[in-house]
């Protein structure tokens, strides 16, 4: 079927209407109402608001979920009673602690305690510093 593209305005005819198509209804509130139907051939978004392909909306919902994925491998995870678990997962680039409660360096505790590793026998030395 090839289509007509008349070259001048005199040339355009209006013809007979066609059979009506099935149109779009809007609702109340000026949305358009599908009738429970598909909407095809959407293409990729440009704009904010334009409509996504279901394709499309999984692929950015795979992306997201391997960088969440990577993320909680990295952090720490709260547990229901409310305290932080590592994993087993060494924390590095811990600062100096000022409260009670911080967490502090492998160095940090053997300078508080006296602890030297080229003594073969390791025994803590109390002091006014130390332990």
């Amino acid at each position: 079927m090839t289509a007509y593209y008349p070259l001048f305005d005199e040339d355009i005819k209006q013809g007979p209407p066609g059979v009506p198509g099935i149109g779009f209804k809007l609702t109340n509130d000026d949305n358009y109402d599908m009738e429970g139907k598909v909407l095809t051939n959407v293409s990729h978004p440009i704009q904010l608001n334009d409509s996504v392909t279901k394709y499309y909306a999984h692929v950015i919902q795979r992306h997201l979920k391997s960088h969440i994925v990577a993320l909680s491998e990295a952090s720490l995870i709260q547990n229901l009673d409310g305290k932080f678990d590592a994993r087993n997962i060494p924390k590095k680039n811990l600062g100096k602690p000022n409260d009670d409660k911080n967490a502090v360096t492998k160095s940090y505790v053997d300078h508080k305690t006296k602890i030297s590793d080229k003594r073969v026998d390791n025994v803590l030395k109390r002091d006014d510093d130390g332990l």
